[in-house]
């Protein structure tokens, strides 16, 4: 079976490509593999087979992964040597020039086996020309992708289990149809940080949450919690926090408008402390 690694190199492909040849010498693996190098379009740029040169095991020796502690792992023995990517076919690699300063970000996704499995995604930042720096972690299930130069995180399984069961939610009685859960994130100058307010999206989550404020507010006592109204209110105050420049009085204060139960100060605890868990 082959291993697809989906790779974004935006401009820098030519570069990628020559890495491959000049190390066209190495011996090749037992595995095969193949290499999709992809624009930020999606569009196929060129496919490379492991029947030929295996290129894809060489990258996946060549290029270094360095953390905070001053490990330096080869790409193919992440997450850890037992299960790493040149073993496991759930890993998906981008790499992307996220902050326009020449230099290619890396990003790997891969699936956390468990009982409550979800994606985690490793950001990295190119140092050499065969090293990458580990910046961040997203865990907690947050999907990303990579949209005009942008890292835009989906935190919807955070508030998977939030007073409800993980299937019960009430986004088709919303005006917007679905609870705003995207954080759209910029890296500049090694700091990653929330993108400038965007108005649309706060007048799309007030809306939200003026029709909420309306709705019979369910209690919240049954085996699984409510039918998922605390999980929107959840997901709704997470995103205009975000959306505004990380103001926790004035989403508090937001929330506090719209939250109409008794429990309101309980769940803006839980929300608040949700949000610091991010650590961004």
């Amino acid at each position: 079976m082959a291993i697809i690694y989906t790779l974004f190199f935006g401009g820098l492909l030519k570069d990628i490509i020559g890495m491959i040849d000049d190390l066209d010498s190495r011996q090749n693996t037992q595995q095969e593999s193949t290499i999709l190098i992809e624009d930020e379009n999606q569009t196929v740029l060129t496919e490379q087979s492991s029947s030929d040169k295996n290129e894809s095991n060489i990258l996946l020796d060549v290029v270094k992964l360095k953390f905070s502690d001053g490990t330096l792992l080869p790409l193919s023995e992440f997450p850890d040597p037992a299960n790493g990517i040149g073993s496991n076919e759930s890993i998906n690699l981008k790499f992307s020039d996220v902050d326009n300063d020449g230099l290619r970000e890396l990003f790997i996704t891969y699936m956390e086996i468990g009982a409550n499995c979800c994606l985690v995604t490793n950001m990295f930042e190119q140092v050499t020309s065969d090293v990458y720096q580990h910046i961040i972690q997203f865990d907690e299930g947050f999907g990303i992708d990579l949209v005009a130069g942008r890292i835009v995180m989906d935190f919807r399984h955070a508030y998977r289990y939030f007073h409800a069961c993980g299937a019960c939610y009430i986004d088709n009685e919303l005006p917007s149809r679905s609870a705003a859960s995207d954080i759209t994130l910029v890296y500049k100058d090694n700091k990653l940080k929330p993108g400038s307010p965007d108005q649309a999206l706060n007048d799309r989550i007030i809306k939200d949450l003026a029709y909420l404020s309306t709705r019979e507010q369910p209690d919240d006592n049954n085996e699984y919690g409510d039918d998922g109204t605390r999980k929107a209110y959840g997901t709704l105050i997470t995103s205009y926090y975000f959306n505004n420049d990380r103001n926790i009085e004035d989403t508090k204060a937001i929330f506090t408008e719209y939250y109409r139960n008794p429990d309101v100060n309980e769940i803006w605890n839980e929300i608040e402390s949700t949000i610091k868990s991010f650590g961004i």
